[in-house]
């Protein structure tokens, strides 16, 4: 992934959704973008991108290329069948067809929230309640056919 492509403009801020699996809501947040930039925001050290459908709409989601070699890994995204694709904090933007990340628009924060579930662990702690964090629901890993 290339921080800038020659001949490409790109704005300053855009923005994306984060999923962190340590808070109860995503945030959206307005961000240069950049490698230095989803290592601060996933907390990690080296990044994935992947392509995944959401009502047909295409969305790159970057998480922790080793989140499965750490412990303590919650679940952030779910597929159609609600089987875990996505573990640890991911970002949640567009990509044009250069390889650049773009920004969400309202219309898909809105998609994006209405596919929110939160997950609940069993054991309440903190206070008499369960430990909560949101996932997002109904990923596709084909385009849709048209």
């Amino acid at each position: 992934m290339l921080d800038t492509i020659k001949g490409v403009e790109r704005p300053a801020l855009y923005t994306v959704m984060l999923i962190d699996t340590e808070k109860e809501r995503p945030q959206i947040i307005r961000t240069p973008g950049g490698l230095a930039e989803w290592y601060k925001l996933i907390g990690c050290d080296l990044i994935d991108i992947q392509e995944r459908y959401i009502d047909g709409i295409a969305y790159d989601f970057i998480s922790d290329e080793e989140i499965l070699l750490k412990s303590g890994g919650k679940i952030s995204a779910v597929d159609t069948e609600g089987r875990p694709a996505f573990v640890g904090n991911i970002v949640i933007c567009h990509c044009d067809n250069m390889g650049n990340e773009t920004g969400l628009t309202s219309e898909d924060i809105e998609r994006l929230t209405s596919h929110l579930v939160i997950i609940r662990t069993e054991q309440p702690i903190e206070e008499g309640r369960a430990k909560r964090w949101a996932a997002i629901s109904g990923l596709s890993y084909e385009p849709p056919e048209e």
